[in-house]
Protein backbone atom coordinates (compact mmCIF):
# COMPACT_ATOMS: atom_id res chain seq x y z
CA UNK A 1 0.00 0.00 0.00
CA UNK A 2 1.07 3.56 -0.67
CA UNK A 3 0.53 6.91 1.02
CA UNK A 4 0.12 9.77 -1.39
CA UNK A 5 0.58 13.51 -0.85
CA UNK A 6 0.14 16.61 -3.00
CA UNK A 7 1.89 19.67 -1.59
CA UNK A 8 0.92 23.13 -2.94
CA UNK A 9 0.30 21.58 -6.35
CA UNK A 10 -0.83 23.92 -9.13
CA UNK A 11 -1.52 23.40 -12.80
CA UNK A 12 -1.78 26.27 -15.27
CA UNK A 13 -2.28 25.42 -18.93
CA UNK A 14 -0.55 27.38 -21.75
CA UNK A 15 -3.83 29.22 -22.39
CA UNK A 16 -3.57 30.70 -18.91
CA UNK A 17 -6.35 28.59 -17.46
CA UNK A 18 -5.67 27.68 -13.83
CA UNK A 19 -7.01 24.15 -13.39
CA UNK A 20 -5.54 23.43 -9.94
CA UNK A 21 -4.53 26.17 -7.51
CA UNK A 22 -2.05 25.47 -4.67
CA UNK A 23 -3.77 22.26 -3.64
CA UNK A 24 -2.73 20.29 -0.55
CA UNK A 25 -4.05 16.76 -0.19
CA UNK A 26 -2.89 13.65 1.65
CA UNK A 27 -4.26 10.17 1.05
CA UNK A 28 -3.44 7.46 3.57
CA UNK A 29 -2.45 3.85 2.87
CA UNK A 30 -5.48 1.93 1.65
CA UNK A 31 -7.80 4.95 1.87
CA UNK A 32 -10.59 5.62 -0.62
CA UNK A 33 -10.45 9.35 -1.34
CA UNK A 34 -13.22 10.77 -3.51
CA UNK A 35 -12.73 14.02 -5.42
CA UNK A 36 -16.17 15.56 -5.84
CA UNK A 37 -17.17 18.70 -7.67
CA UNK A 38 -18.83 20.18 -10.75
CA UNK A 39 -17.36 19.94 -14.24
CA UNK A 40 -14.25 22.06 -14.68
CA UNK A 41 -13.22 22.14 -11.01
CA UNK A 42 -9.91 20.30 -11.64
CA UNK A 43 -10.77 16.74 -10.57
CA UNK A 44 -9.46 14.94 -13.64
CA UNK A 45 -6.41 17.20 -13.88
CA UNK A 46 -5.43 16.17 -10.34
CA UNK A 47 -5.82 12.53 -11.30
CA UNK A 48 -3.67 12.96 -14.41
CA UNK A 49 -0.92 14.67 -12.41
CA UNK A 50 -0.90 11.83 -9.89
CA UNK A 51 -0.66 9.35 -12.76
CA UNK A 52 2.21 11.25 -14.38
CA UNK A 53 0.23 12.13 -17.51
CA UNK A 54 0.41 15.85 -16.67
CA UNK A 55 3.28 17.73 -15.04
CA UNK A 56 2.35 20.14 -12.24
CA UNK A 57 3.27 23.77 -12.82
CA UNK A 58 4.22 24.10 -9.15
CA UNK A 59 4.31 21.90 -6.07
CA UNK A 60 5.34 18.39 -5.16
CA UNK A 61 3.74 14.97 -5.56
CA UNK A 62 4.98 12.35 -3.10
CA UNK A 63 4.58 8.57 -3.03
CA UNK A 64 5.41 7.23 0.45
CA UNK A 65 7.31 10.45 1.12
CA UNK A 66 9.44 10.29 -2.03
CA UNK A 67 9.14 13.13 -4.55
CA UNK A 68 7.63 11.63 -7.70
CA UNK A 69 7.37 14.67 -9.98
CA UNK A 70 9.95 13.30 -12.40
CA UNK A 71 8.85 9.68 -12.23
CA UNK A 72 7.34 8.17 -15.35
CA UNK A 73 3.83 6.67 -15.18
CA UNK A 74 5.40 3.20 -15.20
CA UNK A 75 7.64 4.06 -12.23
CA UNK A 76 4.67 5.32 -10.25
CA UNK A 77 2.84 2.00 -10.68
CA UNK A 78 -0.58 3.54 -10.83
CA UNK A 79 -3.56 2.06 -12.64
CA UNK A 80 -6.46 3.99 -14.10
CA UNK A 81 -10.02 3.15 -15.11
CA UNK A 82 -12.00 5.60 -17.23
CA UNK A 83 -15.65 6.34 -17.95
CA UNK A 84 -15.30 5.15 -21.57
CA UNK A 85 -13.80 1.75 -20.52
CA UNK A 86 -10.86 2.05 -23.01
CA UNK A 87 -10.85 -1.68 -23.84
CA UNK A 88 -9.05 -3.08 -26.87
CA UNK A 89 -11.92 -3.95 -29.25
CA UNK A 90 -9.96 -6.59 -31.18
CA UNK A 91 -9.06 -8.55 -28.02
CA UNK A 92 -11.22 -10.91 -26.03
CA UNK A 93 -11.93 -10.33 -22.35
CA UNK A 94 -9.12 -12.79 -21.62
CA UNK A 95 -6.77 -10.81 -23.80
CA UNK A 96 -7.74 -7.46 -22.26
CA UNK A 97 -7.31 -8.74 -18.71
CA UNK A 98 -4.00 -10.43 -19.40
CA UNK A 99 -2.45 -7.69 -21.54
CA UNK A 100 -0.69 -5.81 -18.68
CA UNK A 101 0.85 -9.08 -17.47
CA UNK A 102 2.11 -9.90 -20.96
CA UNK A 103 3.74 -6.47 -21.15
CA UNK A 104 5.42 -7.30 -17.84
CA UNK A 105 6.72 -10.53 -19.45
CA UNK A 106 4.86 -12.85 -17.07
CA UNK A 107 4.78 -16.52 -18.07
CA UNK A 108 1.70 -17.75 -19.97
CA UNK A 109 0.82 -20.05 -17.08
CA UNK A 110 0.91 -17.16 -14.58
CA UNK A 111 -1.13 -14.95 -16.91
CA UNK A 112 -3.77 -17.63 -17.42
CA UNK A 113 -4.04 -18.39 -13.70
CA UNK A 114 -4.32 -14.78 -12.59
CA UNK A 115 -6.81 -13.91 -15.34
CA UNK A 116 -9.04 -16.84 -14.39
CA UNK A 117 -8.95 -15.94 -10.69
CA UNK A 118 -9.70 -12.24 -11.30
CA UNK A 119 -12.45 -12.96 -13.83
CA UNK A 120 -14.17 -15.19 -11.30
CA UNK A 121 -13.88 -12.51 -8.61
CA UNK A 122 -15.34 -9.88 -10.96
CA UNK A 123 -18.18 -12.10 -12.15
CA UNK A 124 -17.06 -12.15 -15.81
CA UNK A 125 -15.63 -15.68 -15.96
CA UNK A 126 -18.27 -16.72 -18.50
CA UNK A 127 -17.31 -13.87 -20.88
CA UNK A 128 -13.58 -14.59 -21.23
CA UNK A 129 -13.82 -15.46 -24.91
CA UNK A 130 -16.09 -12.56 -25.85
CA UNK A 131 -14.94 -9.27 -27.31
CA UNK A 132 -15.92 -5.89 -25.78
CA UNK A 133 -18.59 -5.32 -28.42
CA UNK A 134 -20.44 -8.37 -27.12
CA UNK A 135 -20.52 -7.16 -23.49
CA UNK A 136 -23.02 -5.09 -21.54
CA UNK A 137 -21.99 -1.77 -20.02
CA UNK A 138 -21.58 -3.30 -16.58
CA UNK A 139 -19.45 -6.14 -17.91
CA UNK A 140 -17.23 -3.71 -19.81
CA UNK A 141 -16.66 -1.69 -16.66
CA UNK A 142 -15.76 -4.81 -14.66
CA UNK A 143 -13.27 -5.84 -17.32
CA UNK A 144 -11.76 -2.33 -17.43
CA UNK A 145 -11.32 -2.35 -13.68
CA UNK A 146 -9.93 -5.87 -13.76
CA UNK A 147 -7.31 -4.90 -16.33
CA UNK A 148 -6.20 -2.11 -13.98
CA UNK A 149 -6.27 -4.21 -10.81
CA UNK A 150 -4.39 -7.18 -12.26
CA UNK A 151 -1.22 -5.07 -12.37
CA UNK A 152 -1.29 -4.87 -8.55
CA UNK A 153 -0.80 -1.09 -8.60
CA UNK A 154 0.41 1.10 -5.75
CA UNK A 155 -2.42 3.55 -6.39
CA UNK A 156 -5.75 2.97 -8.12
CA UNK A 157 -7.22 5.97 -10.00
CA UNK A 158 -10.87 5.95 -11.10
CA UNK A 159 -12.07 8.76 -13.37
CA UNK A 160 -15.91 8.81 -13.30
CA UNK A 161 -16.04 5.08 -14.12
CA UNK A 162 -19.83 4.81 -13.79
CA UNK A 163 -21.01 7.95 -15.57
CA UNK A 164 -21.86 6.15 -18.82
CA UNK A 165 -24.07 3.55 -17.13
CA UNK A 166 -27.79 3.67 -16.34
CA UNK A 167 -28.86 4.47 -12.78
CA UNK A 168 -29.85 0.90 -11.82
CA UNK A 169 -26.48 -0.49 -12.95
CA UNK A 170 -24.56 2.33 -11.26
CA UNK A 171 -26.16 1.48 -7.94
CA UNK A 172 -25.03 -2.14 -8.11
CA UNK A 173 -21.54 -1.34 -9.35
CA UNK A 174 -21.00 1.30 -6.65
CA UNK A 175 -21.24 -1.40 -4.03
CA UNK A 176 -19.04 -3.77 -6.04
CA UNK A 177 -16.30 -1.21 -6.63
CA UNK A 178 -16.32 -0.10 -3.00
CA UNK A 179 -16.08 -3.68 -1.78
CA UNK A 180 -13.39 -4.55 -4.32
CA UNK A 181 -10.96 -1.71 -3.61
CA UNK A 182 -11.29 -2.24 0.13
CA UNK A 183 -10.75 -5.98 -0.15
CA UNK A 184 -7.48 -5.53 -2.04
CA UNK A 185 -6.46 -2.63 0.24
CA UNK A 186 -5.09 -0.41 -2.52
CA UNK A 187 -4.96 3.37 -2.07
CA UNK A 188 -7.70 4.75 -4.29
CA UNK A 189 -8.60 8.17 -5.68
CA UNK A 190 -12.08 8.23 -7.18
CA UNK A 191 -13.25 11.19 -9.27
CA UNK A 192 -16.95 11.92 -9.67
CA UNK A 193 -19.51 14.71 -9.94
CA UNK A 194 -22.18 12.41 -8.49
CA UNK A 195 -22.72 13.15 -4.81
CA UNK A 196 -24.38 9.78 -4.21
CA UNK A 197 -21.21 7.98 -5.31
CA UNK A 198 -19.10 10.23 -3.12
CA UNK A 199 -21.22 9.89 0.01
CA UNK A 200 -21.58 6.11 -0.26
CA UNK A 201 -18.07 5.12 -1.35
CA UNK A 202 -15.59 7.51 0.27
CA UNK A 203 -13.58 7.18 3.45
CA UNK A 204 -13.03 10.90 2.99
CA UNK A 205 -14.30 13.30 0.37
CA UNK A 206 -12.57 16.40 -1.02
CA UNK A 207 -15.13 18.82 -2.43
CA UNK A 208 -13.49 20.94 -5.13
CA UNK A 209 -14.29 24.35 -6.53
CA UNK A 210 -12.16 26.23 -9.05
CA UNK A 211 -9.15 24.00 -8.48
CA UNK A 212 -9.20 24.35 -4.70
CA UNK A 213 -10.53 22.18 -1.90
CA UNK A 214 -13.64 23.77 -0.46
CA UNK A 215 -13.97 21.12 2.26
CA UNK A 216 -12.12 17.92 3.17
CA UNK A 217 -13.86 15.62 5.63
CA UNK A 218 -15.78 12.40 6.01
CA UNK A 219 -18.94 12.15 3.90
CA UNK A 220 -21.00 12.43 7.09
CA UNK A 221 -19.10 15.54 8.17
CA UNK A 222 -19.48 17.30 4.82
CA UNK A 223 -23.22 16.64 4.73
CA UNK A 224 -23.96 17.42 8.36
CA UNK A 225 -21.66 20.42 8.78
CA UNK A 226 -20.87 22.08 5.42
CA UNK A 227 -18.13 24.67 5.84
CA UNK A 228 -19.37 26.91 3.04
CA UNK A 229 -22.49 27.84 1.16
CA UNK A 230 -21.07 26.08 -1.90
CA UNK A 231 -20.81 22.75 -0.08
CA UNK A 232 -24.24 23.20 1.49
CA UNK A 233 -25.82 23.85 -1.90
CA UNK A 234 -23.86 21.12 -3.70
CA UNK A 235 -24.62 18.25 -1.33
CA UNK A 236 -28.11 16.95 -0.76
CA UNK A 237 -31.23 16.06 -2.73
CA UNK A 238 -33.33 18.10 -2.67
CA UNK A 239 -30.91 20.95 -2.27
CA UNK A 240 -30.66 22.57 1.17
CA UNK A 241 -33.19 25.35 1.74
CA UNK A 242 -31.09 28.53 1.78
CA UNK A 243 -32.63 31.89 2.63
CA UNK A 244 -31.45 35.38 3.49
CA UNK A 245 -32.12 36.47 7.08
CA UNK A 246 -31.42 39.57 9.16
CA UNK A 247 -30.06 39.04 12.68
CA UNK A 248 -31.76 40.85 15.57
CA UNK A 249 -30.39 40.27 19.07
CA UNK A 250 -32.56 41.15 22.10
CA UNK A 251 -30.22 41.09 25.10
CA UNK A 252 -31.02 38.48 27.74
CA UNK A 253 -34.12 37.48 25.78
CA UNK A 254 -33.70 35.89 22.37
CA UNK A 255 -32.12 36.15 18.94
CA UNK A 256 -34.25 36.41 15.83
CA UNK A 257 -33.32 35.41 12.31
CA UNK A 258 -35.79 37.50 10.33
CA UNK A 259 -36.68 35.94 6.97
CA UNK A 260 -38.75 38.92 5.87
CA UNK A 261 -42.29 38.00 6.94
CA UNK A 262 -41.44 35.15 9.26
CA UNK A 263 -38.63 34.53 11.69
CA UNK A 264 -36.66 31.80 13.42
CA UNK A 265 -36.05 32.41 17.12
CA UNK A 266 -33.23 31.11 19.30
CA UNK A 267 -33.44 31.52 23.08
CA UNK A 268 -30.71 33.60 24.71
CA UNK A 269 -29.50 30.49 26.52
CA UNK A 270 -28.72 28.76 23.22
CA UNK A 271 -24.88 28.55 22.98
CA UNK A 272 -25.04 29.44 19.27
CA UNK A 273 -26.29 32.92 20.11
CA UNK A 274 -22.76 33.96 21.16
CA UNK A 275 -21.50 33.51 17.62
CA UNK A 276 -24.52 35.11 15.97
CA UNK A 277 -25.00 38.14 18.19
CA UNK A 278 -22.07 39.98 16.59
CA UNK A 279 -24.04 39.96 13.33
CA UNK A 280 -26.82 42.08 14.88
CA UNK A 281 -28.47 44.14 12.15
CA UNK A 282 -26.60 42.32 9.39
CA UNK A 283 -27.72 39.80 6.84
CA UNK A 284 -26.70 36.16 7.01
CA UNK A 285 -27.79 33.05 5.15
CA UNK A 286 -29.70 30.34 6.98
CA UNK A 287 -30.00 26.77 5.75
CA UNK A 288 -32.32 23.90 6.61
CA UNK A 289 -32.38 20.57 4.83
CA UNK A 290 -35.74 19.10 3.89
CA UNK A 291 -35.40 16.35 6.50
CA UNK A 292 -35.06 19.01 9.25
CA UNK A 293 -38.59 20.29 8.60
CA UNK A 294 -41.83 18.41 9.28
CA UNK A 295 -45.46 19.38 8.60
CA UNK A 296 -47.55 20.25 11.66
CA UNK A 297 -51.02 21.49 12.46
CA UNK A 298 -51.99 25.04 11.61
CA UNK A 299 -52.13 26.05 15.30
CA UNK A 300 -48.62 24.80 16.12
CA UNK A 301 -46.71 27.48 18.07
CA UNK A 302 -43.70 28.93 16.28
CA UNK A 303 -44.44 27.12 13.02
CA UNK A 304 -43.17 28.38 9.69
CA UNK A 305 -45.80 28.72 6.99
CA UNK A 306 -45.56 28.43 3.26
CA UNK A 307 -47.76 28.42 0.19
CA UNK A 308 -47.47 25.33 -2.01
CA UNK A 309 -46.10 26.22 -5.43
CA UNK A 310 -45.75 22.71 -6.85
CA UNK A 311 -44.93 19.15 -5.81
CA UNK A 312 -42.77 16.31 -7.13
CA UNK A 313 -44.10 12.78 -6.60
CA UNK A 314 -41.10 10.44 -6.42
CA UNK A 315 -42.81 7.18 -5.47
CA UNK A 316 -41.17 6.70 -2.07
CA UNK A 317 -41.91 10.29 -1.06
CA UNK A 318 -43.38 13.58 -2.22
CA UNK A 319 -41.36 16.80 -2.23
CA UNK A 320 -43.48 19.92 -1.90
CA UNK A 321 -41.92 23.26 -2.82
CA UNK A 322 -43.27 26.15 -0.81
CA UNK A 323 -43.08 29.91 -0.96
CA UNK A 324 -42.28 31.05 2.60
CA UNK A 325 -41.89 34.69 1.64
CA UNK A 326 -38.12 34.64 2.01
CA UNK A 327 -35.45 35.43 -0.53
CA UNK A 328 -33.41 32.60 -1.97
CA UNK A 329 -29.69 32.67 -1.24
CA UNK A 330 -27.21 31.00 -3.52
CA UNK A 331 -23.88 31.44 -5.25
CA UNK A 332 -23.31 33.53 -8.33
CA UNK A 333 -21.10 30.64 -9.44
CA UNK A 334 -24.11 28.36 -9.53
CA UNK A 335 -25.72 30.82 -11.96
CA UNK A 336 -22.48 31.41 -13.79
CA UNK A 337 -21.45 34.94 -12.74
CA UNK A 338 -19.01 34.84 -9.85
CA UNK A 339 -18.17 33.72 -6.33
CA UNK A 340 -19.98 35.88 -3.81
CA UNK A 341 -23.43 35.25 -2.44
CA UNK A 342 -26.30 36.83 -4.37
CA UNK A 343 -27.77 39.79 -2.49
CA UNK A 344 -31.57 39.83 -2.28
CA UNK A 345 -33.93 42.27 -3.93
CA UNK A 346 -37.69 42.07 -3.64
CA UNK A 347 -39.37 40.24 -6.51
CA UNK A 348 -42.87 40.17 -7.91
CA UNK A 349 -43.28 36.66 -6.48
CA UNK A 350 -42.57 37.91 -3.00
CA UNK A 351 -45.11 40.73 -3.44
CA UNK A 352 -47.61 38.10 -4.56
CA UNK A 353 -46.88 36.05 -1.44
CA UNK A 354 -47.48 39.04 0.79
CA UNK A 355 -50.74 39.83 -0.92
CA UNK A 356 -51.90 36.24 -0.39
CA UNK A 357 -50.94 36.27 3.29
CA UNK A 358 -51.51 39.86 4.36
CA UNK A 359 -54.22 41.03 1.97
CA UNK A 360 -54.13 43.77 -0.69
CA UNK A 361 -51.03 45.88 -1.04
CA UNK A 362 -52.65 48.97 0.50
CA UNK A 363 -53.11 47.02 3.76
CA UNK A 364 -49.47 45.90 3.84
CA UNK A 365 -47.19 48.56 2.39
CA UNK A 366 -43.91 47.45 0.89
CA UNK A 367 -40.99 47.42 3.34
CA UNK A 368 -37.81 49.25 2.49
CA UNK A 369 -35.71 47.13 0.12
CA UNK A 370 -32.83 45.36 1.81
CA UNK A 371 -30.53 45.94 -1.14
CA UNK A 372 -30.58 47.58 -4.50
CA UNK A 373 -30.49 45.44 -7.58
CA UNK A 374 -27.31 45.61 -9.59
CA UNK A 375 -27.78 46.98 -13.11
CA UNK A 376 -28.53 44.17 -15.52
CA UNK A 377 -29.13 41.55 -12.81
CA UNK A 378 -32.42 39.68 -12.77
CA UNK A 379 -34.56 39.99 -9.67
CA UNK A 380 -33.70 37.44 -7.00
CA UNK A 381 -36.49 34.92 -6.80
CA UNK A 382 -38.54 33.93 -3.80
CA UNK A 383 -37.03 30.88 -2.15
CA UNK A 384 -38.45 27.48 -3.09
CA UNK A 385 -38.56 25.80 0.30
CA UNK A 386 -38.46 22.00 -0.01
CA UNK A 387 -40.56 19.93 2.37
CA UNK A 388 -40.62 16.11 2.47
CA UNK A 389 -44.07 14.54 2.64
CA UNK A 390 -45.40 10.94 2.65
CA UNK A 391 -45.43 9.10 -0.69
CA UNK A 392 -49.07 9.63 -1.52
CA UNK A 393 -49.49 13.16 -0.21
CA UNK A 394 -51.22 15.44 -2.67
CA UNK A 395 -50.69 19.05 -1.59
CA UNK A 396 -52.72 21.54 -3.60
CA UNK A 397 -51.13 24.50 -5.31
CA UNK A 398 -51.92 27.58 -3.23
CA UNK A 399 -52.52 25.59 -0.03
CA UNK A 400 -50.92 27.01 3.13
CA UNK A 401 -48.78 24.47 5.00
CA UNK A 402 -47.42 24.84 8.54
CA UNK A 403 -43.99 23.38 9.35
CA UNK A 404 -41.87 22.75 12.42
CA UNK A 405 -38.14 23.36 11.93
CA UNK A 406 -35.62 21.36 13.97
CA UNK A 407 -33.30 24.21 14.89
CA UNK A 408 -30.58 21.81 16.04
CA UNK A 409 -30.07 21.25 12.31
CA UNK A 410 -29.93 24.95 11.42
CA UNK A 411 -26.92 26.08 9.36
CA UNK A 412 -25.80 29.72 9.22
CA UNK A 413 -23.39 31.33 6.74
CA UNK A 414 -22.06 34.86 6.42
CA UNK A 415 -22.54 37.08 3.37
CA UNK A 416 -19.39 35.64 1.77
CA UNK A 417 -20.75 32.12 2.04
CA UNK A 418 -18.50 30.92 4.88
CA UNK A 419 -19.96 28.92 7.73
CA UNK A 420 -20.52 30.77 10.99
CA UNK A 421 -19.09 28.29 13.48
CA UNK A 422 -21.99 28.27 15.87
CA UNK A 423 -21.30 26.45 19.13
CA UNK A 424 -23.44 23.43 19.74
CA UNK A 425 -24.12 23.01 16.03
CA UNK A 426 -24.16 19.68 14.28
CA UNK A 427 -21.26 17.36 15.00
CA UNK A 428 -18.78 16.53 12.31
Amino acid sequence: MTALALESVSKTFPSGTVAVDALDLSVSDGEVMVLLGPSGCGKSTILRMVAGLEDPTDGLIRFDGEIANRWSPRERRVAMAFQDFALYPHMSVRGNLGFPLKLARQSPETVSERVADLAAALGVADTLERRPGQLSGGQKQRVAMGRAIIREPRVFLLDEPLSNLDSALRQGLRAEISSLVRSIGVTTIYVTHDQTEALTMADRVAILRDGRIEQLSTPHGAYRAPESLFVAAFLGTPRMNLLWATVYAYLDDRLLLDLGHQHVALPWSDPRVRDLVRYHGEQVIVGLRAEAVTPVGADHAGALRGIVRYAEHLGHETIAYLDVGGMAAGLDELTGTGHEAVMPVESSLRRWWRSRRDGPAEQAPDPEPVAEADPGRHEQQVAEFALRLPPYAAPKVGEIVAMHADLSQLHVFDRNGRRINTRGALSR
